[in-house]
């Protein structure tokens, strides 16, 4: 058994816990720091001692000093692109694993659109045989096309499956991962409600339409080529639109649904409106979604189109005050690496999507900081509403009875330097940016992945 002391958790309390076949078997208050006993370790010790994955198995007891450092839960990411089959110059799942170690992840729900893209049962066990290969704990999401109703019930139905739900993409467009027959697919699905339906929600109609508008004004070409374009095609209406179509749809049907990378205020707005009607939504939010805008063009270029696309600063402001208010139920990164020749290809040939996971706790200290807002409150966020929604068993905290996944950050008072990055595609929008927290190191199940 392990015991460790004078652990500062985010309430700023001190703890002491104890770790039984890697789980915690004990969290205790105390009072202020507390002397220890001669033959205690550091964390630092701990550390690495515990990245032997044997390390259990040698050592029966072990007392451990933290010494007050801030210990949180291991985070959840529920939205994150292994691009693996398909893509490995962009990300493998080794890479992806290292990534999410250092942003103090150690599970992931992964999205279908691989090449092939995850559409049946046999392209789902390549994928999650792939994943196995790491310690990341991976669940996955079905796609949803024309060609795959039939199956979808069979397979959310086979417990074997580490099936999280489906992803839906929806919108007016044809293509294997572009959905819109809303209706078709209720009447495909099993009753029980134990998956989410996962949706991207952007409007194919609306961004059509603002298409040939930019085209008859002549906007394309007095903007010359600006990757802010972007963010006017695929504006603020399109996603409302979607996202208000997704509602009417689960109030209709019941259907507990989730809306993915929710980029507006007004998109969360109606989500709210909803809830207080019984409709079943969850929403999760982006770090690019909350600390970037459309002024940060002008410096990141195509490396800051993403889709849905960043807002202006006062929309950013506003969907600021729904995370901290309680009414998003999910922080996730999104991570979607692309090569650096790809996202320096002019618009529209650059391709859409931002790499963050390594710095997915840096990232929502920022977050919840800038919003103003208490770390404490929104632990839930990235720890107990993921692994609730998601079927992550015993994850979401540092409680008795819970797996011992958690992660030691440290103060830092600096910049997000490339040295940072464990993503294959060796970028990042963040670079340069400051950095509050450092996560120095990171236990999964009791053993340390990551040590800084």
């Amino acid at each position: 058994m392990i015991s460790i002391k004078n652990a500062r958790f985010a309430d700023g309390k001190f703890y002491s816990f104890t770790i039984s076949n890697s789980c915690f078997s004990g969290v205790f208050t105390q009072e202020s720091l507390e002397a220890v006993l001669p033959s205690t370790v550091s964390l630092q010790r701990y550390a690495e001692l515990s990245a032997d994955p044997d390390f259990a198995a040698k050592n029966q007891q072990l007392n451990v000093d933290a010494g007050g450092a801030l210990l949180v839960p291991a985070a959840i990411d529920v939205h994150v692109h292994s691009r693996d089959p398909g893509f490995p110059e962009k990300e493998t799942w080794g890479s992806l694993a290292q990534a999410a170690f250092r942003g103090g992840v150690v599970a992931v729900v992964d999205m279908p659109n691989t090449v092939p893209p995850t559409l049946g049962r046999e392209e789902l066990l390549d994928k999650a045989e792939r994943s196995r290969r790491t310690p990341l704990e991976a669940r996955f999401l079905l796609g949803v096309s024309s060609n795959n109703l039939e199956v979808l019930a069979p397979l959310l139905q086979d417990p074997s499956l580490p099936l999280s739900g489906l992803k839906i993409f929806y919108g007016q467009s044809t293509g294997n991962l572009q959905f819109a027959d809303l209706e078709g697919l209720a009447g495909k699905l099993p009753q029980f409600q134990n998956y989410r339906l996962v949706f991207h929600a952007e409007d194919q109609c609306c961004i059509d339409d603002n298409s040939r508008a930019l085209s008859l004004s002549g906007a394309y070409a007095s903007l010359g080529g600006s990757y802010a374009v972007h963010s006017m095609l695929r504006d603020s209406n399109s996603a409302l639109q979607a996202t208000a179509a997704i509602v009417g749809w689960a109030k209709r049907w019941q259907r507990a649904v989730h809306i993915a990378h929710v980029s507006t205020p007004a998109e969360m707005a109606l989500i709210v409106a909803a809830r207080a009607e019984g409709v079943l939504v969850s929403a999760e939010v982006c770090p690019h979604h909350l600390l970037l805008s459309t002024d940060d063009y002008q410096r990141l270029a195509g490396f800051l189109t993403v889709n849905p696309p960043v807002r202006s600063r006062q929309e950013v402001s506003a969907l600021r005050r729904y995370f901290v208010g309680g009414a998003i139920d999910c922080f996730a990164s999104d991570h979607a690496p692309h090569t650096r020749r790809e996202k320096l290809r002019p618009y529209p040939q650059c391709p859409s999507g931002v790499p963050s996971l390594e710095f997915f706790w840096p990232l929502f200290y920022r977050a919840v900081l800038a919003s103003g807002g208490s770390i404490p409150d929104l632990l839930s966020m990235v720890s107990l509403t993921p692994a609730t929604l998601f079927g992550f068993t015993g994850l979401g905290g540092l409680r008795s009875g819970l797996r011992a996944s958690w992660v030691w950050l440290t103060p830092q008072e600096g910049q997000i330097a490339s040295t940072d990055i464990r993503a294959q595609c060796q970028w990042s929008p963040y670079l340069g940016d400051p950095a509050v927290v450092s996560t120095q190191a990171t236990w999964q199940d009791g053993i340390c992945r990551y040590l800084g």
